[in-house]
């Protein structure tokens, strides 16, 4: 019996002990020999490999891996040329987390059948798991060469991807490497966030925001990729982008003291433009707006004292003043100003 059903059963089940397997696997005619009128003598080798594969799946079924993993040695003392045993050891093993004699067992089944394609992509989800990025690259490969695919071609643009990152970490980054991963599954989105980090870091930010929003096209949730979307946007000038970006980013999670602070700085910026071109209604918008994503912004404060003092609005001006001195007590403008209206309301 092929051991795939092995590889399908990644979660637990109700647990059963053997004398119930015995009755479940009796009453299909594939119970211990010793319970019935057979000889073993009778039974053929093909048989016995038949009833231990199939006790096997039956644990495997109910994630028992540690009690199907004797029954498939015991199968391949049989048959040891079958690769479809190998495959089902290197499944239990790497259920059981013993990753590299489940390598070693998928090696096997590929050595006796180098079109295993079950056996490749165990190999190479396995070798991703222990990070060995570019061995699972070219074993993804591999599997791609006999079944190409989506689930595969999205593993091996992960492992692209994870492996530049690994490279650039060590100081030799490749950036090829991310247009690689975008050409093995164009709908992998931190691919297309890595490579605008890339552009960032040069930057470039107008291929940078490309990036990013072909990241969030892919995965409206992925908030460091709105983040950066907003970063690029602000370098660009485009506030009212970023702010849109932060405002998505913080949809999905609200408390994101990053994403608030990066809202009011983009607020700021957006209200001292209406400032200065005494668009004075849209500037305390914006502003106002900023505070409730940052009430300790020193700079928010400054230029709503700086938006009252417009409209000669001498009390709440003072009051804003202070209150960014208060938050920066180096914020020499706000003190300059905070002088200048305590000189004109008279005051000592």
């Amino acid at each position: 019996e092929n051991l795939e059903p092995l590889m399908k059963h990644q979660s637990g089940g109700a647990e059963a002990d053997a004398e119930q397997f015995d009755k479940i696997a009796d009453s299909k005619g594939c119970g211990d020999s010793s319970k019935g009128p057979k000889s073993p003598r009778m039974e053929s080798q093909e048989g016995k490999v038949r009833q231990l594969t199939r006790r096997a799946d039956f644990f495997a079924s109910r994630a028992r891996y540690a009690d199907a993993l004797p029954l498939v040695d015991q199968a391949l003392l049989l048959e040891p040329n079958r690769p479809e045993l190998h495959l089902g050891r290197g499944q239990c093993l790497m259920q059981l987390d013993k990753l590299e004699e489940a390598l070693t067992s998928f090696e096997a089944a590929l050595r006796l059948d180098s079109q295993c394609i079950s056996a490749q992509r165990n190999k190479a989800l396995l070798l991703a798991k222990q990070r060995r990025w570019h061995d699972a690259i070219l074993s993804f490969r591999e599997a791609l060469s006999v079944e190409p695919t989506q689930e595969l071609r999205m593993e091996l643009a992960r492992c692209l991807t994870e492996h530049a990152i690994q490279l650039k970490a060590s100081g030799h980054g490749d950036v090829q490497l991310f247009h690689e991963a975008i050409q093995a599954c164009d709908s992998y989105a931190p691919a297309f966030f890595q490579l605008g980090v890339c552009y960032s870091e040069v930057n470039d930010s107008i291929k940078a925001k490309e990036m990013y929003r072909k990241a969030v096209q892919l995965h409206p949730g992925y908030v460091e990729a709105l983040n950066n979307l907003g970063v690029a946007c602000r370098e660009l000038g485009e506030w009212e982008h970023a702010i849109e970006a932060y405002g998505m980013a913080l949809k999905v999670n609200q408390n994101c003291s990053k994403t608030r602070e990066n809202m009011a700085i983009s607020l700021l910026q957006l209200g001292c433009r209406h400032l200065q071109r005494k668009e004075l209604k849209e500037a305390s918008k914006a502003l106002k707006q900023g505070l409730s994503f940052n009430s300790r912004n020193a700079d928010l404060y400054f230029n709503l004292g700086v938006l009252y003092a417009e409209k000669e609005k001498w009390d709440q001006a003072k009051v804003n003043y202070e209150l960014a001195s208060n938050f920066d007590p180096r914020h020499a403008n706000a003190h300059n100003n905070l002088g200048v209206i305590h000189r004109r309301l008279g005051n000592p």
